[in-house]
């Protein structure tokens, strides 16, 4: 299945698009909250630091991994 960003009425579906958006991340304990925004609206997300290969499923080396709220960023695309 895939997934669609909307924020505002921007439709985010390319890398060039994701690059675009504007990014603020706060400390938040051990992660931090990134809220991203366009168009005028946003949506938060938080992350969580992670040490070594110590986290499950794919994702990019670093240290960091998506913790909560990512749903609130995502909706299915119909038909995916």
């Amino acid at each position: 299945m895939g997934a669609s960003l909307t924020l505002g009425r921007d439709s985010i579906s390319s890398q060039a698009a994701v690059k675009a958006l504007r990014y603020r991340a706060q400390a938040q304990g051990g992660g931090a909250r990134v809220t991203v925004t366009a168009d005028g609206a946003g949506r938060a997300f938080t992350l969580r630091k992670v040490a070594g290969r110590s986290f499950a499923g794919p994702g990019p080396e670093g240290p960091w991994r998506i913790d909560g709220g990512v749903t609130a960023l995502l909706a299915p695309v119909a038909g995916r």
